[in-house]
């Protein structure tokens, strides 16, 4: 005869183990602990806390590497709610662009590895404007080539195996893939002339994701591209 476990009786250390256990978005979708979230408003709210808490820290983690390399600061956007904690925004610095390259294309950020494992809805990755010109100048373009060929490297994410080039000069090699269901990468408002140049680095991606590219002449529609793979979470859940 089979007893039904209270998990309020458990003590505190006990059921902290047990959240850790699950963890999203580290070990799961969060959609996979929906009735832990439904059962009870006391557990409830004592996982809802310690999963948002966790993957802030994880985030400013990241946040934190991403400064022993670069000067301009990453922004990873941080979850408030449950359901925030199923998508996440990395904001990267002009500046990181702008570093001497040797004229080829930034590597994929070593930081950013980090992000690989999760079991998000989403991914979305965008570009900030982090320095001033001197004298009042206007700050020197980011050269869409070196634009496109991140992009291009960040489609290696795609793959069954991750094979990519990082920026402290290895190969990062992963047996797995990227555990998000939409990767979307959006570098603002550009002319179709230039929109074209970046697109040129993704004429090669990934087939298996549906590939979309939105450009137009007019400056202020934002560019960008998004892979979306056959979502295993409900429609609900992004």
């Amino acid at each position: 005869m089979e007893v039904p476990i209270n998990l309020q009786k458990f003590p505190f250390e006990i059921r902290l183990e047990i959240y850790k256990h699950m963890q999203p978005p580290f070990r799961c979708h969060v959609s996979d602990c929906r009735s832990l979230v439904l059962s009870n408003s006391e557990l409830s709210h004592e996982f809802i806390y310690e999963v948002i808490k966790d993957v802030n820290n994880y985030y400013e983690d990241i946040e934190k590497v991403w400064m022993n390399t670069y000067a301009g600061p990453l922004i990873v956007s941080k979850p408030v709610t449950i359901a925030e904690v199923k998508n996440v925004t990395v904001s990267i610095p002009h500046s990181f662009f702008r570093r001497d390259h040797n004229g080829s294309s930034p590597r994929f950020p070593e930081a950013l590895l980090a992000l690989i494992p999760l079991h998000l809805s989403s991914i979305n990755i965008d570009f900030y404007e982090d320095e001033k010109a001197k004298d009042g100048e206007v700050p020197a373009p980011v050269g869409l080539r070196q634009v496109g060929g991140f992009v291009n490297c960040t489609t290696h994410l795609l793959y069954e195996k991750i094979v990519i080039t990082v920026d402290n000069q290895t190969i990062h090699t992963c047996s797995g893939e990227l555990g998000t269901s939409r990767l979307r990468i959006s570098w603002g408002p550009l002319s179709v002339r230039d929109a074209y140049i970046v697109g040129m680095f993704l004429r090669d991606s990934y087939d298996a994701y549906e590939t979309t590219i939105d450009h137009d002449d007019a400056l202020e529609i934002d560019v960008g591209v998004t892979w979306n793979r056959t979502c295993n979470y409900s429609c609900d859940d992004g």
